[in-house]
């Protein structure tokens, strides 16, 4: 196990190779010049205030940011504009919302990602919890869609909502298929406000030019586990120090589910899991004790317990169905009643003496593995020491796991 520290080491230095995030090919626009690039999706959930590019595959990385550019996209996913605008940026915390119902506007030049594009112009802004939302008619500039909560004057509790934004849209954004009663039930929430802008172009003209598609992302995979346990362990730290002893080397089985949630960021390439896992370890050792009748001291270890690792994996993927990963856990052990270290002489008398039932304390584990047809897994898993039957046994262990994707 002394090994396990500069191999992992090893293994995350060749994976860090292909660990950069894709360039994905398209353009931005400065002085009203289009440049076609390669651009660094980064799946921003806040609004970017800079990215990198590279005018081809084999080029520098080079960056430009909302000062220096007018407009920037990745070809069929999104696109962002630089603007001079008036935003409000009050908190909606309850716990530090004023009593101020007009908003309180900043002048700040931002990149605001574009919803829709057509006749009337949706724009969003995303930062921290706060989420704002902009258009533009034809010749105006762009300008925010007011919705702000605030606390009622002389009612430190009670909550009340500026919808200006509803009255703006009844004034300006009105057509044949659209009604008062729609706009009452529009949110100020991206999806009510995208298919409303959507709806009036449609009205206005053919269809919007542009409008944002959010692909469909995978959530949830379910994952049977098994594999291989390399473990060693000593007994230490008993009443009678004549009993410590090197149990040496063990190679076991292990098996479990893994129930894994794909995180809405960073193109679908982080997830956290929950792996139980069962798994059992068992082992006898026998060396000369002058002061034993027979002897010999024998000792029996009996390791079984329940896994509970709960963690988070970073994957990189390599083609469309082929993916790298690295993962780290925290691990719960939930020891198996079984579990005992017992003493006995050469003839098999019991010693008395042993442990039974104690508790075993957590540890984490760090691996790297590949997924190849989204389907096949297989990692190596490296864990640290850990301590079982309260303080008498010292555990190590490294692990090859293989699963496969059930969905």
């Amino acid at each position: 196990m002394k090994r396990t520290i500069p191999t992992l080491i090893l293994v995350f230095s060749f994976i860090q190779v292909f660990a950069q995030t894709e360039f994905k090919k398209g353009y931005f626009i400065s002085n009203s010049k289009t440049t076609t690039c390669l651009i660094k999706d980064l799946d921003w959930k806040k609004n970017p205030s800079e990215f990198d590019y590279k005018l081809s595959e084999n080029s520098e990385v080079q960056k430009r940011n909302k000062q220096n550019t007018d407009e920037f996209g990745v070809d069929g996913k999104f696109k962002f504009v630089s603007a001079l605008v008036d935003i409000d940026k009050s908190t909606d915390d309850i716990r530090r919302i004023k009593n101020k119902k007009r908003p309180e506007f900043e002048t700040e030049k931002l990149f605001l990602r574009v919803i829709v594009y057509g006749e009337a112009n949706l724009y969003s802004y995303t930062e921290s919890n706060l989420e704002r939302y902009f258009y533009k008619l034809k010749e105006t500039r762009i300008t925010q869609l007011i919705y702000k909560r605030y606390i009622l004057p002389n009612r430190s509790t009670s909550v009340a909502e500026n919808n200006d934004y509803k009255q703006w849209i009844s004034n300006n954004l009105m057509c044949g298929d659209l009604s008062i009663d729609d706009i009452e039930k529009l949110n100020y929430k991206e999806k009510d406000l995208k298919n409303y802008f959507i709806i009036y172009n449609k009205c206005n003209s053919e269809k919007p030019k542009y409008v944002e598609t959010i692909e469909k992302r995978k959530v949830f995979n379910l994952n049977i586990k098994g594999g291989i346990d390399y473990s060693s362990a000593k007994v230490v730290n008993t009443q009678d120090g004549g009993r410590n002893m090197d149990l040496g080397n063990s190679t076991d089985f292990r098996y479990g589910i893994e129930a894994e949630f794909i995180l809405p960021f960073r193109n679908n390439k982080w997830s956290i899991f929950l792996e139980p896992s069962l798994r059992s370890s068992s082992t006898s050792v026998s060396e000369p004790r002058d002061n034993l009748q027979g002897g010999f001291l024998n000792t029996d270890f009996e390791y079984k317990s329940l896994e509970l690792p709960i963690g988070v994996r970073h994957y990189i993927f390599l083609n469309e169905g082929t993916q790298l990963f690295l993962n780290t856990a925290y691990v719960l052990d939930i020891r198996n009643n079984d579990t005992s270290v017992a003493f006995s002489r050469s003839d098999g008398s019991d010693l008395g003496g042993g442990y039974r039932n104690l508790r075993s304390k957590s540890n984490i584990f760090i691996g790297a593995g590949i997924r190849v047809f989204n389907r096949l897994s297989g990692e190596i898993r490296f864990y640290t020491t850990r301590t079982v039957l309260w303080q008498f046994v010292r555990y190590s262990n490294a692990a090859l796991v293989v699963g496969f994707r059930l969905f």
